[in-house]
């Protein structure tokens, strides 16, 4: 490998400067294609002979054709070689030199890719076919890493066991509503996973745009209808020629179809409509339900304190009790007979007489 790596050299002017001068313009792209051999990446000697058919197509191709030469040196690849151009962007020959060379000094230990495979996940905003040939490409890195290191005999058993533990992180690297869907029709390989996440992937994306599509018309709708809103809102308010502030309603019994100067609402109506404001539950129906009403006065449900009967009979008899005694006052001060009701007892008259018999001290003096 020391001796391909010091050969090796990714400056195109070196590569194309070098050797015999050539008639670039006799030499066709087919016939230049023709000198390269077939490569799969898995010799060290064969990279080294790889490349220099390639630096020699370079040299006597046309300049104007190499970009064609290089999409077909990219037909000539197989197996390793291949899965290591197949993600990178190959648009010069130093480009695709360049990934080559990589390909062969590149010596990965098996437990870092094994490492690799539990910890790949799906990343936001990648499809599921990118994720499927990202993990395809490191199932065919661990492979061949396996073989290569020479710790295993059987070839197919290995193969079996790292497809079915590329399965296994495949699925378990997807978000949670794939993963769900693929262990429970548990795949038999990886392409059968790839089905049935490219099937799950086409719903969402088709529930995704039926969503945005609904969401636009009722956002269309909104605002074609908020225009036309506000234009009647105009209109009726010139047509009128009031204010929106005039239409409140009454305030006595809470309807709107008349003020309070033209209220016949009852007084049980107005009483429940102020009781009502009171609690912050005004009731604009025209079946208005009775409210629950305790009288502070007697305790009792059903009435107010202003209309309490037993409030009014007490009242009315202390009214009749002070007016009967104002009139034995105005009676006994005028002189008039006494009233029945208030007629003295013997004691009080005896008591009397008395005192208008014994002379006063000024007689006796004289």
């Amino acid at each position: 490998m020391d001796g391909t790596q010091a050969s090796v050299s990714t400056d195109d002017s070196s590569q194309v400067g070098s050797g015999p001068n050539v008639n670039r313009s006799s030499t066709s792209v087919e016939q230049a294609l023709r000198l390269l051999p077939v490569f799969d990446g898995t010799s060290s000697e064969e990279v080294h002979r790889f490349l220099r058919a390639c630096d020699f197509a370079v040299r006597i191709i046309d300049p104007g054709q190499i970009s064609l030469l290089v999409q077909g040196m990219t037909v000539k690849l197989s197996g390793r070689a291949l899965r290591a151009i197949r993600y990178k962007e190959i648009e010069t020959y130093r480009d695709f030199r360049k990934a080559i060379v990589e390909m062969s000094d590149k010596k990965k230990l098996l437990p870092q890719l094994q490492m690799k495979m539990l910890t790949c996940k799906m990343s936001s905003g990648e499809g599921v076919q990118d994720y499927h040939d990202k993990m395809e490409q490191l199932m065919h890195d661990l492979i061949d890493a396996a073989m290569e290191s020479g710790d295993y005999i059987n070839g197919e058993d290995i193969d079996k066991l790292l497809r079915n533990q590329i399965l296994n992180a495949f699925i378990s690297g997807m978000p949670e509503s794939y993963r769900i869907l693929l262990k429970a029709r548990g795949p038999k390989n990886l392409r059968e996973a790839l089905a049935y996440a490219l099937e799950e992937e086409t719903e969402e994306n088709l529930a995704k745009e039926t969503q945005q599509l609904f969401s636009n018309k009722k956002n269309s709708k909104d605002q074609q209808s908020q225009p036309s809103k506000a234009n009647h809102t105009v209109f009726k308010q010139k047509d009128s020629g009031k204010s929106s502030s005039i239409s409140k309603g009454c305030f006595k019994c809470g309807r709107t179809n008349h003020f309070a100067r033209e209220c016949r609402a009852s007084s049980w109506d107005q009483e429940r409509f102020k009781s009502s404001q009171q609690n912050g539950q005004q009731n604009n129906s025209k079946t208005p339900t009775k409210a629950v009403l305790v009288c502070r006065y007697c305790k009792k449900e059903g009435h107010e304190l202003e209309v309490c009967r037993k409030r009014q009979y007490v009242n009315s008899k202390r009214q009749q009790g002070g007016k009967e005694a104002s009139t034995e006052q105005q009676n006994a001060g005028n002189g008039g007979e006494p009233n029945p009701s208030s007629a003295r007892s013997v004691q009080q008259i005896q008591s009397a007489v008395l005192s208008l018999q014994r002379p006063s001290t000024s007689q006796q003096d004289l």
